[in-house]
């Protein structure tokens, strides 16, 4: 005799359980599936922000866009601390609220 199966539909995914603690497990699966596609929807649009709506302070946000000419949020976070020092009028205040200002939204510039 076959095993009794169930069917669980979560957001159009279905799956077949045969037993509760499969049906508890494949729930968590999908859940943390959901959770991970939210959390790469979220950053994709932060990255495609422009640098104006980050809240960078005044110079930070001027001296970036203006001499550093970057315009997003998805150029920045190409750059390193290193790379911002480079830029003419870039100063460790102006770095520090940058990588706060970028850490607030989950995100940090390159290591390397």
């Amino acid at each position: 005799m076959a095993p009794h199966q169930s069917t669980i539909e979560e957001n159009g995914t279905s799956l077949r359980v045969t037993t509760a603690d499969e049906a508890r497990i494949a729930i968590q699966t999908l859940h943390g599936y959901i959770e991970s596609l939210n959390t790469q929807a979220r950053n994709a649009t932060i990255a495609a922000m422009a640098i104006d709506e980050l809240e960078l302070n005044t110079r930070a946000r001027n001296t970036v866009v203006v001499t550093g000419k970057i315009e997003t949020v998805a150029q920045l976070l190409e750059r390193t601390e290193k790379d911002l020092y480079n830029i003419d009028g870039m100063g460790k205040g102006s770095v520090d609220n940058i990588k706060e200002t970028l850490a607030k939204h989950g995100f940090g510039l390159r290591t390397h």
